[in-house]
């Protein structure tokens, strides 16, 4: 293991500070595909669903209807559903006592320091799916915004290759 000091070697340092997120070629396809989504929207994503995830989705298919949510309901037996409500209701709970609140103050005239807390207005939660789905993702992103205000949330997973969701 080697140990830097930033006073003494400031130079090792460089690399790091002048590194991309990402190599450039990712970069460039992801920033193709988001500009393709934004021009093309529900048609782009079901092209590289079946491109990337081998889904067959139609614009009719590409969202979960009511009727799936209602039917899901009876595919997860009830010791699943009694998990999940006691863990939406903790961390609901937990969310809560960590919600930031505003505060201000005038440490001489004229002068109005502080922060003021607004939730987003919509969010979007990518949920893994497929072989892996993770119902905690869903709970933990979801709830959080939920406790904070969030008003409009969307829920995005991979499906399965008929394009059904995982019913937890």
């Amino acid at each position: 293991m080697k140990f830097l000091k930033y006073k003494d070697n400031e130079s090792d340092f460089s690399p790091l500070f002048n590194r991309t997120a990402f190599p450039e070629d990712i970069e460039r396809s992801v920033a193709e595909i988001l500009a393709d989504i934004r021009k093309n929207s529900d048609d782009a994503i079901i092209r590289y669903a079946k491109k990337f995830d081998n889904l067959n989705l139609t614009p009719e298919t590409i969202k979960v209807t009511q009727a799936e949510i209602d039917n899901a309901e009876n595919l997860i037996g009830d010791d699943i559903k009694d998990a999940i409500k006691l863990a939406h209701a903790n961390i609901s709970d937990f969310s809560k006592q960590n919600l930031p609140e505003d505060w201000s103050c005038n440490p001489r005239p004229g002068v109005r320091l502080g922060e003021k807390f607004t939730p987003l207005q919509r969010i979007a939660c990518y949920i893994p799916g497929g072989t892996a789905p993770l119902v905690s993702t869903v709970l933990h992103t979801a709830t959080m915004a939920q406790a904070a205000g969030v008003e409009e949330i969307v829920i995005t997973t991979k499906g399965a290759e008929d394009g059904s969701v995982n019913p937890a």
